[in-house]
């Protein structure tokens, strides 16, 4: 590029006084007599308009327009037409309630699509008087399609790609970081909607997944999504069972996760006491997730987040025979083949699909696909379990061993 060519080009400064420029005119414009001519010349001045306005200004021209005899329906059509470039930051409490009082129908989601692209705020769709779900719900899929673009060009071009965007997906990064989602997803249609809820909540697993366990507070990725969900949509008593087993694949409690229930409201009285007593009628188990097996993660863990130990030292065999000798145990016995569980732990078979585990015995030992939950820890003996594992597991594994080595003649760890 030449010296004159980089001379010529202009700099921001140039293009910011260009654009207050060009947006005064149109304010200017307003002072001038309140007549049809003049409100249609100002509307297709609007129309090209190609640079973002105040909410303030857009009142301006639209209280200028109505006062000159102009519809409602000719405004729309041209806020829709030049995509309504509300700037969103200029949106104030009393420009808002003016344009709302406009009651100017028919607005569309779509019209505003450069600016939540812009803005990464759904605020500006707070401005629409008349909701239409269908057209909400394709203005959502195609910022979804925009950002998996984006993402996309990015990874070609060695790009920076935000942390949420490229480990959760477009849907949790709005969630994570876009101002205003909960209106936008309160507003879809009933199918995406239900989509959308059952990812968010599928992706509870994937957090925290250094720390293991975390505290829910309000400032990290479990709070927010949980908090856009309930504001957005209604949670049921599946719901909230199925949040309850995220939470306790990664170390909670039942008790600590109804005191959050409790404490933030999320769900109504009568889905929480509805969804307790369902959980106390059945066995759920944790599909635990990253480092429960770690020693230091362990000792910095609560009597009531620890894993579980069973101390084999004393057996006399080797411990691939003894987990053998368990697991041909608990086949024989068949009682744990019969306990029927819940869980998120699934596996797959050859052909790709699904095995859903539902019982005790697959649990402890897995499926095609996954592996079990009974680990046996050579270095120091030891048979280890995830915590949150219910005691009735602990309980049938001490029971085998004990029948096989301990109540014998022969002495402790002999076998029979």
């Amino acid at each position: 590029m030449s010296i004159e060519n980089e001379q010529d080009k202009p700099s921001e400064i140039d293009r910011k006084e260009l654009e207050d420029m060009r947006i005064q005119d149109l304010i200017d414009y307003t002072k001038q007599e309140h007549n049809e001519e003049n409100a249609k010349e100002l509307l297709d001045r609007c129309a090209k308009n190609k640079y973002f306005i105040g909410l303030n200004q857009i009142n301006s021209i639209v209280e200028y327009i109505r006062a000159s005899g102009i519809d409602n329906a000719v405004i729309v059509d041209s806020l829709n037409e030049n995509g309504f470039p509300v700037s969103v930051q200029d949106i104030k409490e009393d420009a808002f309630e003016q344009f709302r009082n406009f009651k100017l129908l028919g607005l569309k989601a779509t019209s505003m699509h450069e600016t939540i692209m812009q803005a990464e705020s759904f605020t500006a769709l707070s401005l629409i008087t008349d909701i239409d779900k269908k057209d909400f719900t394709f203005e959502f899929r195609k910022i979804i399609q925009d950002l998996k673009r984006d993402v996309a060009e990015k990874r070609e071009n060695n790009g920076y790609i935000p942390r949420d965007l490229d480990e959760y997906g477009e849907v949790e990064y709005i969630v994570l970081n876009w101002h205003n989602t909960s209106f936008m997803l309160k507003n879809l249609m009933q199918n995406v909607q239900n989509t959308v809820k059952s990812g968010l909540i599928l992706r509870l697993n994937d957090f925290d997944k250094t720390s293991y366990y975390k505290k829910i507070a309000g400032d990290n990725e479990t709070f927010k999504t949980i908090r856009v969900l309930a504001e957005s949509m209604t949670l049921s008593k599946d719901d909230y069972i199925s949040i309850y087993m995220k939470m306790l694949n990664r170390n909670y409690t039942l008790e600590e996760f109804q005191d959050f229930a409790e404490n933030f409201n999320f769900f109504d009285r009568e889905v929480m006491e509805e969804a307790n007593f369902e959980i106390s009628q059945n066995s759920y188990y944790p599909d635990p997730k990253n480092n429960w097996m770690d020693d230091r993660y362990n000792s910095r863990m609560c009597i009531t987040r620890k894993r579980r130990e069973i101390d084999i030292r004393k057996i006399k065999m080797d411990p691939k025979e003894i987990r053998t000798m368990i697991k041909d145990e608990v086949i024989k016995r068949g009682d744990a083949k019969r306990k029927k569980i819940k869980t998120d732990m699934t596996g797959r078979d050859d052909d790709g699909n699904i095995i859903k585990v539902n019982n005790l015995k697959d649990w402890l030992f897995g499926v095609p696909g996954t592996p079990g939950n009974l680990k046996i820890r050579y270095s120091d003996r030891k048979i280890l379990l995830p915590p949150q594992t219910p005691l009735e597991a602990v309980n049938l594994i001490e029971e085998i061993l004990n029948n096989r080595f301990y109540d014998t003649p022969n002495g402790v760890g002999e076998g029979r």
